[in-house]
């Protein structure tokens, strides 16, 4: 009787340990798919960055004077960058660009409501002005893009160093670029993966527990 009670206590630990299994898979999985998303992103946006800084930022320099300038752009100057960044992210997955003063306050936006808005204290801005890039993935139910509002999206946002020839970071773009695709591509793998995991661990399981039990049975009959 205690021998039998040894076997069911051991079949009891086997899936539990079983389920601890899947869940720790599952998990670390899951996070490696959403950095292996956001570290592609944020090299693909450190790679526009750089064509944005030699291509369009020495066009918008002059009026943006991100050195000196103490308040967002406005006016005519708001409307020369708005038109240049648009232009530009035309027919990327872009789909928000700001310019940021060192000093973190929002020079520009393609929201415009978001102009003056500080960032100072954005871990992922403090990272981009030491000469870092800071990422994240975000989901946003609703989200002002560069030329509409679009619904149920998967976002990746980086901030990266805006640097002169001279190699001196003066200032730093935020890029929101959409990985919904991407997104939705590792669920499905993360499901499956997940299905895969309950057939192949519920077969070790029941596997582990025949073996307990004829073990049990020929000692009864032994």
């Amino acid at each position: 009787m205690a021998h039998s009670r040894n076997i069911i206590l051991m079949v009891i630990l086997c899936y539990a340990a079983l389920v601890g299994l899947y869940f720790i898979v599952t998990s670390m999985t899951q996070d490696l798919l959403k950095q292996s998303v956001t570290q592609t992103t944020q090299s693909a946006n450190k790679t526009v960055t750089k064509i944005f800084v030699n291509e369009i930022f020495p066009e918008i320099s002059g009026v943006l004077d991100i050195d000196n300038r103490k308040e967002g752009v406005e006016g005519e100057v708001l409307s020369l960058i708005d038109t240049k960044i648009r232009t530009f992210m035309l027919g990327t997955d872009v789909l928000k660009v700001k310019l940021f003063s060192m000093a973190g306050l929002t020079l520009f936006s393609t929201e415009h409501a978001q102009i003056n808005q500080t960032r100072k204290d954005n871990p992922a801005f403090q990272t981009a002005s030491q000469g870092g890039i800071g990422s994240q993935i975000t989901h946003k139910g609703k989200f002002s893009a560069i030329d509409q509002m679009v619904f149920d999206k998967d976002l990746v946002s980086s901030y990266v160093p805006i640097r002169n020839k001279r190699g001196q970071i003066k200032g730093v773009v935020e890029i929101y670029t959409d990985r919904t695709r991407e997104v939705r591509n590792t669920q499905a793998l993360l499901t499956s993966l997940k299905s895969s995991l309950i057939i192949g661990l519920s077969g070790i399981g029941l596997c582990i527990t025949l073996l307990m039990w004829v073990g049990l049975y020929r000692k009864s009959q032994a």
